[in-house]
C-alpha cells in the first residue's frame, strides 16, 4: 500500500486517483505519528511548501519546518522506503540543464529547504528511498497555476508578460503521477531520479504553447527580460530525464500535457 503527504496538493491529488492513501498528517509534529505507518510499503513524500516568493520572508520560518524538519521525522518515524518529491530549484540554474548528478547550489529560501530535505533522506540510508526531483506542475483540477492563469488571463483579451529567459520543464501532473507509479514497481531503483516533462521550455515558449493547443491569441503574449517575484529563480534550470526514459518510465511531451488538459476542459 502506497501513502501520500501533502495528499490535497496538485501531485497528492492525482496520485489518489491511481489508488494511494492520503495521510492525515502533520509531518512537523512528532504527536501525529502512530503504528498506522506501518501499514505502508511506501510514502510518497508530496508535503511541502512550495510558494517560491512567500518562502523568502511570510513562510521563511514554516517552509524550513515543512521541508526540512518535516521530512526528518518522516524519515524517523516510517520505515518503509520513502520517495521524496524535490524540484530543479536546489541548482543555481547557471549550467542547467541538470543531470542526476549535478552539484545543487540553491538561490532561494524554498530551494535550499528542499535540498535539506533531500539530506535527510539521503542520510537515511534506506536502500529503496528514491529523491525524484520535477519541477513547473500543471494541470491538477481546482489548483491554479502556470497555465490556468495564462489562459483565464488570454481568455480575458489581456496582454500577458512572460520571461524568455526562464527555462524548465512543463510537467502535467497526472503524468508524474503516472511515472511515480510506475517508479513503485522498479526493484533496486536509482537514487535521484529527474521524472519530468521531456522538453526544456522557456514560459515565453511554454505559453506560445499553451495559445496554440487552447486556441488563444499568440500575439496578446509579450516577451520580458525580468523574473517576477520576490526569490531569484534558477533561470538556465531544467532537467535531464534519460535516465528515467532509460528505465522505461513514461516521459510526455509539453504537447501531450497540454491536450491531455485540453481534454480535461472540455
Amino acid at each position: 500500500m502506497i501513502g501520500v503527504t501533502g495528499y490535497k496538493g496538485r501531485l497528492g491529488t492525482e496520485l489518489l486517483k491511481f489508488g494511494c492513501v492520503g495521510l492525515d498528517l502533520d509531518i512537523t509534529k512528532l504527536s501525529s505519528y502512530n503504528e498506522t505507518l506501518s501499514e505502508f510499503e511506501t510514502i510518497i513524500h508530496c508535503a511541502a511548501i512550495t510558494d517560491v516568493d512567500k518562502c523568502e520572508k511570510e513562510l521563511y520560518d514554516k517552509a524550513y519546518l515543512v521541508n526540512d524538519i518535516g521530512t526528518k521525522n518522516l524519515c524517523n518515524k516510517f520505515s518503509g522506503r520513502i520517495i521524496y518529491i524535490s524540484t530543479d530549484y536546489i541548482f543555481d540554474g547557471f549550467t542547467g540543464k541538470y543531470g542526476e548528478h549535478s552539484i545543487a547550489n540553491p538561490i532561494s529560501v524554498y530551494g535550499h529547504t528542499k535540498l535539506l530535505g533531500e539530506e535527510r533522506i539521503k542520510q537515511r540510508q534506506h536502500p529503496n528511498d528514491v529523491i525524484v526531483r520535477t519541477t513547473i506542475l500543471y494541470g491538477t483540477p481546482r489548483h491554479s497555476d502556470f497555465v490556468v492563469r495564462v489562459i483565464k488571463e488570454l481568455g480575458l483579451g489581456y496582454s500577458v508578460s512572460l520571461p524568455c529567459n526562464l527555462y524548465g520543464n512543463p510537467t502535467y501532473t497526472h503524468h508524474l503521477a503516472e511515472a511515480l507509479m510506475k517508479l513503485c514497481e522498479i526493484t533496486n531503483p536509482p537514487r535521484i531520479i529527474n521524472i519530468a516533462g521531456k522538453e526544456i521550455l522557456s514560459r515565453y515558449e511554454f505559453g506560445l504553447s499553451i495559445a496554440d493547443i487552447f486556441g488563444l491569441d499568440k500575439s496578446k503574449i509579450i516577451p520580458i527580460r525580468e523574473t517576477p517575484g520576490e526569490a531569484m529563480r534558477p533561470l538556465k534550470a531544467g532537467l535531464k530525464t534519460n535516465l528515467a526514459e532509460k528505465l522505461g518510465l513514461p516521459i510526455y511531451s509539453v504537447y501531450d500535457g497540454l491536450k491531455a488538459m485540453r481534454k480535461q476542459y472540455e
